[in-house]
């Protein structure tokens, strides 16, 4: 019989929310009892990402600039999925354009 391994929820309070992001502090439960207090849980917006291969087997890469790490790196294509987007599948070929 498998061990259960889930958390238990105790509290949850949200710290900041934002269009790109929400931060929230948890208080948590382990199954042997111990509490971990705190839990910080950053939510995103829902992303689509895709591994694009061309016709001869080869990866389709990105060059995007990401600012915490202050350059560009090569990344698969993706994003996050717009309002504007009818669901992951539009978002990600969006994102291949």
């Amino acid at each position: 019989m498998a061990k259960n391994l889930d958390w238990e929820l105790v509290s949850s309070e949200y710290m900041f929310r934002d269009d790109w992001f929400t931060a929230r502090r948890d208080v948590c439960r382990r199954p042997d009892g111990k509490i971990i207090s705190p839990y910080y849980v950053l939510e995103y917006p829902d992303w689509a990402t895709a591994l694009a291969l061309t016709v001869e087997g080869k990866v389709l890469l990105v060059r995007q600039y990401r600012h915490p790490i202050g350059r560009s790196v090569l990344e698969i294509p993706g994003g996050c999925v717009d309002a504007t987007d009818a669901g992951p599948d539009a978002a990600i070929r969006r994102e291949l354009l």
